[in-house]
């Protein structure tokens, strides 16, 4: 989902309003790793806030899916750290703050969006 921050903004409101496939977690996971990664590598503070709102509404429902997605970023991250690189050959440090934001953002419950499909979202009990 990297992209044209209409196009990032756009996909994460069909999923707010259409919610993530339940049937198929193969392909589920595949667009959480998509928002998840947008909501790191995003430039837009809109586009992410729009991921965000997708994130939140399905994290009791998927937060293991969630978390694996972020831990798996997190470790990719602290990989390159151990490198000891000088920030002019790799600065991480916007997308360590952007990881903790993200978390931080699971960690404050909040009404779902109004957008989100009655059955699925925050106020579900997880799967």
């Amino acid at each position: 989902m990297q992209g044209e921050k209409e196009s990032i903004g756009f996909t994460a409101l069909h999923f707010l309003s259409e919610g993530l496939p339940q049937d198929d977690e193969p392909y589920r996971v595949q667009i959480l790793e998509s928002l998840v990664q947008a909501a790191i590598f995003s430039g837009s503070d809109r586009a992410r806030a729009m991921v965000y709102s997708v994130l939140l509404d399905n994290y009791r429902a998927y937060r293991s899916e969630i978390d694996k997605v972020i831990a798996s970023l997190e470790n990719l991250f602290k990989q390159f750290e151990q490198l000891q690189l000088n920030k002019e050959e790799l600065d991480l440090e916007r997308g360590n703050r952007r990881l903790r934001v993200l978390k931080e953002v699971f960690v404050e419950p909040t009404a779902p969006s109004s957008l989100a499909p009655p059955e699925t979202g925050i106020g579900q009990s997880g799967q």
